[in-house]
């Protein structure tokens, strides 16, 4: 799970239906509006993480995938081995993403979003 760039919605990975879920925070903190996102073309969903601009960010066995914020698919970012997590570095420009057996870092052109 991950929170959007301003915190007012939550994006879930449901690998069972392999899409990634999103949901509006009430003022209560309840979830309300669930909906589908976007569909992930792959039965191994991992961790979320979304940036500034608004993309959301999955690792998945193809690799690192991102979504715009309309949800469609940008890109996929190859990674040597199937990750399984990413998560932002303190520098909010580089992935550090675990796989089976190693942790790889990789820069890229977004800033990551910074949410508590």
């Amino acid at each position: 799970m991950t929170l959007s760039p301003n915190q007012q919605q939550l994006y879930a990975s449901d690998a069972g239906q392999q899409n990634i879920r999103v949901f509006d925070i009430a003022p209560n903190g309840s979830l309300k509006k669930g909906q589908v996102f976007a569909q992930v073309k792959d039965d191994s969903l991992g961790g979320l993480k979304t940036d500034e601009s608004g993309k959301v960010w999955i690792a998945t066995s193809a690799g690192i995938q991102s979504f715009a914020p309309s949800g469609e698919h940008l890109e996929t970012i190859a990674v040597p081995e199937k990750p399984g997590n990413l998560n932002w570095e303190t520098v909010f420009t580089v992935w550090v993403i675990s796989a089976q057996t190693s942790v790889y870092r990789h820069v890229v052109k977004a800033s990551g979003t910074r949410t508590f």
